[in-house]
């Protein structure tokens, strides 16, 4: 498995730097993360653009592949396996993740700065995919069942539409926002207390949006998070 996760890896590098170097004398255009990502999911996804045409036996070996590849903490490529289920797309979102954290190592030989938000960008992304196994799995405590449903929605919109994006096409500015938010989300929901992972995203929300001079309220909580679950990607 090893041998096989690092073939696709140096086959997709080969394409990265070629992309951003200079070859025989003439520029090359650098290739773009979106751009990278789509020649790793053709590695992974034995030349198709996502996996919908993998037998069992390879979409399992592609999951194991890019999980072996980020090397992520145990409990969190746990949640992972038990939701990327074929169909989902989710595997497509884990190896736009894997793509991310390669193309980092190699833009952190030019612009280390961006280098690091990609991959804290990559790695948040992770985490925001493996929590969102813990969406709608604990009653809230503090909110509504119409609240908690736009909570869900809006959790469910991070991951299905929002993180892709994230990775590829968003600002620094605004990947390193939704890294906070996600990152204090993780904090939250994994504090070991019963706590659902809507209550935990109000939370989250009121937490990074409050000031030394203002605390945001659960209401502009709840509107944040309508305008989340309605936000064009």
């Amino acid at each position: 498995m090893t041998g096989r996760i690092l073939s696709i890896m140096v086959a997709a590098t080969v394409a990265l730097t070629a992309g951003s170097t200079l070859a025989a004398g003439k520029a090359a255009k650098p290739l773009s993360v979106a751009e990278y990502s789509k020649e790793v999911k053709e590695s992974f996804f034995k030349g198709a653009p996502n996996s919908s045409k993998l037998n069992k036996p390879d979409y399992d070996k592609a999951v194991n592949g890019i999980l072996d590849y980020l090397k992520l903490p145990s409990h969190v490529n746990q949640r992972l396996r038990s939701i990327v289920a074929k169909g989902n797309g989710k595997i497509e979102i884990l190896a736009t993740i894997a793509a991310a954290k390669r193309y980092a190592e190699g833009l952190s030989k030019t612009n280390k700065e961006k280098a690091e938000s990609l991959e804290n960008a990559a790695e948040a992304t992770a985490l925001l995919l493996a929590n969102s196994a813990l969406t709608g799995a604990r009653e809230s405590v503090t909110l509504t069942k119409e609240q908690a449903a736009e909570a869900s929605a809006a959790l469910t919109k991070m991951v299905e539409e929002i993180s892709e994006q994230m990775l590829t096409s968003f600002s620094k500015e605004e990947a390193d926002s939704y890294v906070r938010v996600i990152n204090t989300h993780n904090e939250i929901v994994n504090s070991g207390k019963p706590i659902s992972s809507e209550d935990a995203f109000i939370q989250t929300i009121i937490q990074v949006k409050s000031t030394k001079d203002k605390t945001f309220t659960k209401d502009e909580a709840l509107e944040t998070v309508k305008k989340i679950k309605t936000c064009k990607v």
